[in-house]
């Protein structure tokens, strides 16, 4: 430290200088900071728990309705005339599949899962919203209070209540969920597609206590290059898996 200080002394009367000098230079430090925002950025956890919520062991039985019509394909046309069907019949046509494979995959990821029908959902309180994290929010309808859904006339412990599934060319979460960029046309992009995204907002809901546990949104991406209706599939499946794997890491304890 003395011979560093003589040295100071020696190039320079300016103490300021002398104290800058060690530091790392002013572009190395702005790109520090640039990739410390982004890495911030990209570790959000995209999902909320309740400050009540406890780890469960073992798990408790969980009632999903079925996915029925809620869910959104943006930019339908373009679906139709890469997978060569008639616009008009694109909803049915894909949402046969996506219905079929969201229950399947669901009850084979989430062992206590039970698949209720889609029709209790009608009987849901009107949509409400929901803050997640800093500046996201969900929007989905839940059980008025003192209503509690049963099946079989058994009371559910849990629901997984699915409240949206988005499918669409290049779109993320932000577009859907961030206020701030929710108001931008996704329905008139015509640039050339680069990835299909797979987006689903959930909530894991207690049917006892009749409060949220978990809310969170889900998302996958595929790079497009042309394949046929099979990525629509791989997309979905990868979707579900992060959906899944969210709420067992919620329920069991370890934070995603």
């Amino acid at each position: 430290m003395v011979h560093f200080n003589r040295a100071c002394r020696a190039k320079s009367s300016d103490s300021v200088s002398c104290l800058l000098r060690p530091l790392l230079p002013l572009h190395v430090l702005f790109a520090c900071c640039i990739l410390l925002l982004n890495s911030c950025s990209a570790t959000y956890s995209w999902t909320e728990r309740h400050p009540t919520f406890q780890v469960q062991a073992p798990l408790v039985e969980i009632g999903m309705p079925e996915l029925g019509d809620r869910w959104i394909l943006i930019r339908a046309s373009w679906f139709s005339e890469r997978l060569h069907i008639p616009t008009a019949q694109v909803y049915d046509t894909l949402g046969i599949e996506l219905r079929e494979t969201f229950s399947a995959a669901m009850n084979q990821r989430i062992p206590t899962l039970r698949t209720i029908p889609a029709s209790i959902l009608d009987s849901l309180a009107a949509p409400e919203t929901q803050k997640l994290g800093s500046s996201y929010f969900l929007k989905g309808r839940f059980p008025a209070q003192g209503q509690s859904i049963t099946s079989n006339g058994f009371v559910l412990p849990q629901l997984l209540l699915v409240q949206e599934l988005t499918i669409g060319p290049d779109i993320t979460r932000e577009d859907l969920y961030d206020p701030a960029k929710s108001n931008q046309d996704t329905q008139g992009r015509s640039k050339k597609v680069k990835t299909l995204h797979a987006i689903a907002s959930w909530s894991l809901w207690d049917n006892r206590k009749q409060h949220y546990l978990v809310n969170g949104i889900s998302e996958s991406s595929l790079p497009w290059d042309g394949q046929d209706g099979e990525a629509l599939h791989t997309l979905l499946h990868s979707l579900l898996s992060d959906l899944s794997g969210r709420i067992l890491a919620q329920i069991q304890g370890s934070q995603q």
